[in-house]
């Protein structure tokens, strides 16, 4: 995992951080390897997020994206081949609930976090 960021915080417009993640690779049952990347944004006095999930096949092509509600939606690391979101303790989420995703058929149209009990947000992958 290696995580890079970028401060372009100036005084008059507040806090603006980027921090993008290189998680590693994941494989599909076919043996095909996808890189996953994730990207982050705080920014503004009251310190918005963003969060993008970045998918790029093994030559470095961009797959496609699925963009999240926040930058504490982010995965955390990627092991036995799947990608792991642990909420964070700040977030309303219970802060034990893991949720695993697989790659085994491609980047999943869609996935699923886990938030609270059966609740959870669902994130569409886009091109």
């Amino acid at each position: 995992m290696k995580l890079f960021v970028l401060d372009s915080s100036f005084s008059r417009s507040g806090y603006n951080k980027t921090c993008i993640t290189y998680l590693g690779i994941i494989k599909s049952k076919e043996n095909k390897s996808f890189k996953i990347l994730s990207w982050g944004r705080i920014w503004g006095t009251n310190r918005h997020t963003t969060g993008v999930i970045l998918v790029y096949d093994s030559s470095n092509e961009y797959i496609g994206k699925y963009i999240l509600g926040s930058f504490y939606d982010l995965p955390n690391k990627i092991k036995n081949n799947r990608l792991y979101f642990f909420k964070k303790k700040n977030s309303n989420c219970n802060s034990f609930l893991i949720t695993k995703i697989d790659f085994n058929d491609g980047p999943p149209k869609e996935i699923y976090i886990k938030c609270m009990g059966n609740l959870g947000d669902i994130y569409s992958f886009s091109k």
